[in-house]
């Protein structure tokens, strides 16, 4: 989640309007999708901060997307129950085997990906984790 707010601060402009609104509606789908209260919280501090916007704002937006902040994620539509599973998976094997990012960029499979939320955070996975990205998977 670290990794994906530092790419849409980078690619954004955060000091005008325009570039503060697009870093929020382009984290919040993901932090709704945060299941621990405490880790959603953590990171909407955390986005408030870097965006120096009051938290409430972030809040508003994600009750704005489908849920309140506070609600529990089974319970808004698009959660990833509905959503593609081998997609998942694979987001998941990512993850968890960091040392594989190099042959799914090879693949070229991310193009087929058809939740656009799963493909900016694998497409940010492997942004990462290139040599000289700052999640590079160590041998």
């Amino acid at each position: 989640m670290e990794c994906f707010i530092n790419r849409a601060l980078r690619k954004s402009n955060p000091p005008n309007i325009g570039g503060t609104l697009a870093v929020i509606r382009e984290t919040t789908p993901l932090l709704s999708q945060i299941k621990d209260d405490t880790e959603r919280n953590l990171y909407i501090q955390k986005l408030s901060q870097d965006l120096k916007v009051p938290e409430h704002i972030i809040r508003a937006e994600l009750s704005s997307a489908g849920r309140p902040a506070d609600e529990p994620p089974g319970q808004a539509a698009g959660t990833p129950s509905s959503r593609n599973r081998a997609e998942e998976l694979l987001l998941q094997v990512m993850l968890l085997y960091p040392d594989l990012i190099p042959r799914v960029r090879q693949t070229q499979i991310l193009a087929d990906l058809k939740e656009p939320e799963l493909k900016r955070v694998a497409l940010c996975l492997v942004s990462c984790s290139t040599p000289t990205g700052p999640w590079r998977s160590t041998p």
